[in-house]
């Protein structure tokens, strides 16, 4: 059905002039948010603002479609970048619940504006958790500036720092030893003022002056204290201290070396303990004792040549299932089921019952 206005077509056009001017002019408009299309981690070396945030999740929208792949992606290079400038930051879990936050509150300030939005965009974006563990003092104080001052002063960089700066013990090796050429061309350098001054601001002849090998103290008389005279790590190092302060030439490893050189000695014991059980034949003994509440039990393996200790165990009680398990365990950690030609132990029932006893249990 067709429909005739009563009016001409210049009224109408006239009226839609007259409405248009009588509309209210709105003076506030929303502020522009750039596209970041580079990774946070790349291209900042402060903390990043919620506007920061917001353009990369805009930008990303030509490489990633899906919301929740482009906050993941999001939170990975705010982690990085956090990595980056040494601060101890929340858990991915936690970044990734912020930014989801951030990005609901922009896409409902897309459909209405709002002020306290366009205020928050100015602020910094901070996933630092406090109470973690700061590396060195400088780090907590590059972050209180950048809090103090909305991200305008202090930054963090990749440069290398010079090899003056850092502590012999801490540098590098060097690959290979100079030749007599270098080293004459060295003392010689060395004995003029002038060469002395620019030699301390080159790296690389700072690194030949300084680089030394670094000495290790043996750890074998520490293991021995531990494993014959029953000593703890700590003790053993702690004797070899005081004899080298009274003058007795003799090696004072750390606390973490000797522990370090005990596990390796027990690691090569059970292999040597492995090779014999593979060649030899033998008899299984296991015997308990309780001490406490607790049930311990010692097994070993014997043949007319030699004893070999395999250890103690720890039962949770006495009865056949919770000494069994832990006696099958051990038997298959030594792979010493095809050894074992006799079983020695107590007449008690709990070895040696007709159906359950733990006797039967091995032999099954």
């Amino acid at each position: 059905m067709s429909f005739r206005s009563k009016f001409s077509k210049s009224a109408v056009e006239g009226g839609g002039r007259k409405w248009t001017c009588n509309l209210k002019a709105t003076t506030k408009r929303r502020p522009t948010i750039p596209d970041v299309n580079q990774e946070l981690n790349e291209v900042k070396c402060r903390m990043p603002s919620n506007r920061d945030i917001v353009g990369r999740f805009v930008g990303l929208f030509c490489e990633l479609k899906g919301r929740q792949d482009r906050i993941t992606r999001i939170s990975e290079e705010l982690l990085k970048l956090w990595e980056k400038m040494n601060f101890p930051f929340l858990s991915k879990q936690q970044v990734s619940a912020k930014v989801d936050k951030l990005i609901k509150s922009f896409e409902k300030y897309r459909k209405r504006n709002n002020e306290q939005f366009a205020e928050k965009l100015h602020q910094l974006f901070d996933i630092t958790k406090s109470s973690g563990n700061w590396l060195c003092v400088e780090d907590k104080e590059l972050y209180r500036r950048q809090i103090e001052s909305g991200g305008r002063t202090g930054y963090t960089t990749e440069k290398v720092a010079p090899m003056s700066t850092i502590h012999p013990s801490k540098r590098p090796r060097r690959q290979s030893a100079p030749s007599t050429s270098q080293a004459v061309a060295c003392e010689s350098s060395s004995g003029e003022k002038g060469n002395s001054s620019s030699n301390e601001s080159d790296p690389e002849i700072v690194h030949e002056e300084y680089s030394k090998k670094r000495k290790y103290q043996s750890t074998k008389v520490a293991a021995k204290l531990v494993s014959k005279q029953s000593l703890s790590t700590r003790k053993a190092s702690g004797v070899l201290q005081s004899l080298a302060e009274e003058g007795v030439d003799v090696p004072t490893p750390s606390q973490s070396g000797v522990w370090r050189r005990v596990i390796r000695n027990a690691e090569q014991v059970k292999n040597r303990l492995k090779e014999i059980i593979s060649e030899e034949k033998f008899c299984l003994h296991f015997d308990g004792k309780r001490i406490g509440n607790k049930e311990y039990q010692v097994v070993c393996l014997t043949n007319p040549t030699r004893t070999l200790h395999l250890g103690i165990l720890a039962c949770k009680s006495g009865s056949a299932e919770d000494i069994f398990v832990p006696l099958q365990a051990l038997l298959d950690e030594y792979n010493a089921w095809n050894c074992v030609r006799m079983i020695v132990s107590d007449t008690t029932a709990v070895n040696t019952g007709r159906k359950s006893g733990i006797v039967i249990r091995l032999q099954r």
